[in-house]
């Protein structure tokens, strides 16, 4: 179960790295934020989720009222 999430969140990582340059802008669009910015939250991002440790990555479900 362990490697599966792992390798789950791997990929997203990934995916994160491949589409960077389409979620600088969706993020620069939606938040408003200076493009200087975005760019260092994506990396810290797909780093998260390709760190070598994915046991230190949580997922938690996002509640629904």
């Amino acid at each position: 179960m362990k490697g599966q999430r792992r390798d789950a969140l791997t990929k997203y990582g990934q995916l994160i790295r491949e589409n960077w340059e389409q979620l600088h802008w969706l993020e620069a669009i939606l938040v408003g934020k200076d493009a200087g910015s975005c760019n260092f939250e994506i990396d810290a991002a797909a780093d998260l989720f390709t760190c070598e440790n994915c046991s230190l990555v949580r997922i938690v479900p996002i509640r629904k009222d």
